[in-house]
């Protein structure tokens, strides 16, 4: 291989190590010797199956992305739902207020009509 192949196929490597998903064990696993071995592993492989790899990997990160932001999606409705249910106990307990304070209101002018 001539040099620019070789550095080509070691960025290769690396991005591929940088985006290849990994299980947490894997991760808490992961050194630099580690990162090294699965490297010289992979620099016999053909340029075109590391492509595919890298964008098999996007493809799942994007994926998990995806299901990421619908359940933040999914929680921020249920939140406004929430909000939406404190609202209107709010509104119900003004209500109810009202209708106490128009009820006092009343009686107190019956009093007064019938005192004079």
């Amino acid at each position: 291989m001539e040099k620019n192949e070789t550095s080509l196929m070691d960025k290769l490597i690396d991005l591929y190590l940088s985006v290849k998903v990994r299980s947490v064990e894997d991760l808490e696993k992961v050194d630099e010797e580690g990162l090294e071995r699965e490297g010289n592993e992979l620099a016999g492989a053909n340029p075109l199956v590391l492509i595919d790899y890298i964008k098999a990997s996007i493809e799942i990160l994007l994926k998990l992305k995806d299901e990421k932001n619908n359940i933040s999606t999914y929680n921020s409705v249920q939140s406004g739902k929430e909000v939406q249910e404190d609202y209107e106990e709010q509104i119900q307990k003004l209500e109810a207020e009202t209708r106490m304070h128009i009820r006092v209101h009343l009686n107190l002018l019956c009093f007064r009509l019938n005192n004079s």
